[in-house]
């Protein structure tokens, strides 16, 4: 099973598997391109399939070997990708790459037709980390995460990182006290013109524009959880927001919730804690009338 909460791929590792990978292709490479080659081999093959085509004039053959840097510059940014994909899926053994590939190939074109713009080492480990989820099949990963990889700039990967971070261990108890259900939810408590907002109104607009998530700044979303539910809680690290009561069979859900391409992204985030997370939280219930009465936030003993 492919366990993207525990990536242990920093830059320096990064860099360390890439440079390895230029000297010898791995199975995700050679599953796509059969006739690859290693080293040497593969730059006189290179040369060689030129001078060979009479299909083209001395003058073209010139500018295709001159314009060689900038293909191998291009290969190199996807064999790195490729490699580190191959790190993270090397404990499952029993995945057949070149079936999997061949079965959705226009998908795996069109990631690698954008993976080879891709330089810097910690894109590239979030480049590897959604083609390590498809080839893993644990889940579908759209055609459309392969756009926003590519167009998501720095500020907009900082703001997801932010709502991403505002993930909960949501419980549902019933009238007894006795737990009905236990998940993890994001919950993002935006309140218009509040200055304790975590991510801007701008800044959400932005990341609902370009296929993150969805954003309901007026009514926020809920979740129907059944008649028999009477109560629930929110935990965050070591402090929780409890004995909030259901409102029609549902809880609150806050005003963002993902889209398919979020889901997939969201497993490559790295969660920071919030301060004072939990205190918004309970002002977004009380404000927008989610629930009566006073709520406290407790620590959580260890």
């Amino acid at each position: 099973m492919l366990d993207l909460s525990k990536i242990a791929l920093d830059v320096k590792n990064a860099a360390e598997i890439s440079g390895t990978a230029t000297k010898t292709a791995g199975p995700i490479l050679k599953a796509l391109y059969p006739e690859m080659k290693d080293n040497e081999e593969a730059r006189e093959f290179f040369i060689r399939a030129i001078e060979e085509d009479d299909s083209f004039s001395i003058t073209e053959k010139t500018l295709m070997i001159s314009e060689r840097k900038k293909l191998m510059r291009e290969l190199k940014n996807k064999i790195s990708v490729a490699a580190l994909a191959d790190k993270l899926l090397e404990k499952d053994n029993g995945i057949n790459v070149q079936e999997v590939i061949n079965n959705d190939l226009e998908w795996f074109d069109r990631f690698f037709d954008q993976a080879k713009y891709v330089s810097g080492f910690e894109r590239q480990v979030s480049w590897s980390c959604i083609l390590a989820q498809k080839i893993s099949g644990e889940k579908e990963v759209p055609l459309v995460v392969i756009r926003i990889l590519a167009e998501i700039s720095k500020e907009q990967a900082e703001a997801f990182a932010l709502v991403c971070s505002q993930t909960v261990i949501v419980t549902i108890y019933d009238s007894d006290g006795h737990v009905k259900k236990t998940d993890e939810m994001i919950v993002v408590p935006y309140m218009d013109n509040s200055k304790k907002n975590i991510v801007s109104f701008e800044m959400l607009n932005e990341l609902e524009r370009i296929g993150l998530i969805n954003f309901s700044s007026l009514t926020g979303y809920t979740y129907r959880v059944g008649e028999d539910a009477c109560t629930y809680s929110y935990e965050y690290y070591n402090k929780i927001l409890g004995n909030i009561k259901c409102r029609d069979n549902t809880i609150s859900a806050g005003t963002v919730f993902l889209t398919d391409a979020g889901y997939c992204l969201e497993k490559i985030v790295k969660k920071q804690p919030i301060e004072e997370y939990l205190e918004n939280v309970r002002d977004y219930l009380m404000v927008k009338n989610c629930v009566t009465g006073t709520l406290e936030i407790k620590a959580i003993k260890p």
